[in-house]
């Protein structure tokens, strides 16, 4: 009964509030005389302010009704309407509504979460960069954006995945916390720690419309471009050529208003068995505001 206590009170004060709009607004006539000689009279009438409380009261009736659309099992009340409601099958979570599939109090249906969190999970591992959008893994899943949003939240709190966005932007990206891609960025922000505090950071953005970095960082002196190499069998210069150029590229299409520091982290699989720091050694003072850095995976 508790559950819907809430729902019967705002059911009884919306009945209350339309009976008040069909019985206390009163139609009036009122007779105004205008000249005595010859007698001329107008007449007005609040017939428009009536009718606008009537439908007031229509509109509160039909409401009463609609937020017990659940239990009643309809989806048309009059002029307000929804998408049917669809009946409830355990074994078809997207058929769901959204607290009846993420109910952690029900084991069976904990346990289908957990498995459309998995599914999410290879999602994001199949995909380039380990990365991936609602729309993309709920059209996968055959999942209601809704449904697809809670589960990702979920995994959020968890930790299992990041959600990234862009100031100005209404698209989120969302990638596997451990990929060796964030690995390979989460190196980079501690070297930047160690000298600075960042203050915004930002990652698999599209920034001033066409720009795609793999992440931005703001410090309060500099704004930090990172340009990301996954090693695992071949490094030559070839390889750190196109990073460089990459972030060039970035150099002369971002308007900062800090200087900007070019930043190229490679990440090294433990597949790889070459010497990689004698590479590296050849573009030490390559550019002034170009950083490298390299560093072996878990």
């Amino acid at each position: 009964m508790k559950k819907y206590l809430m729902r019967l009170i705002l059911s009884v004060i919306l009945l209350l509030a339309a009976f008040s709009c069909f019985y206390f607004p009163m139609s009036n006539e009122i007779t105004k005389e205008v000249s005595v000689t010859p007698k001329i009279e107008t007449k007005t009438d609040n017939s428009g302010y009536v009718s606008f409380f009537k439908y007031v009261g229509i509109f509160l009736l039909v409401y009463s009704v609609w937020i017990w659309r659940d239990i009643l099992k309809i989806n048309q009340v009059g002029p307000i309407g929804g998408p049917p409601l669809e009946p409830s099958d355990p074994n078809k979570i997207s058929k769901n509504s959204l607290n009846e599939t993420l109910s952690p109090k029900d084991d069976f249906l904990k346990n289908k979460m957990e498995e459309q969190q998995g599914k999410i999970m290879e999602i994001l591992k199949q995909n380039p960069a380990n990365i991936s959008n609602t729309t993309i893994i709920s059209r996968e899943l055959n999942l209601s954006m809704d449904v697809t949003e809670r589960l990702l939240f979920e995994m959020q709190k968890k930790g299992l995945v990041r959600k990234h966005s862009y100031p100005g932007s209404l698209k989120s990206n969302y990638s596997y916390s451990d990929s060796e891609e964030n690995q390979t960025i989460d190196f980079v922000r501690q070297k930047i720690e160690k000298k600075e505090q960042i203050i915004e950071e930002y990652r698999y953005v599209t920034i001033q419309g066409n720009v795609q970095v793999d992440c931005l960082f703001n410090t309060e002196k500099f704004t930090y471009i990172v340009e990301t190499k996954l090693i695992h069998v071949h490094l030559d210069s070839q390889v750190i050529d196109r990073g460089i150029r990459q972030l060039l590229a970035y150099e002369a299409e971002i308007k900062s208003p800090k200087p900007l520091r070019l930043v190229l982290s490679l990440g090294i699989s433990k597949s790889f068995s070459g010497n990689y720091r004698d590479i590296l050694t050849e573009y030490k003072d390559v550019q002034a505001n170009l950083e490298l850095y390299a560093f072996r995976l878990k």
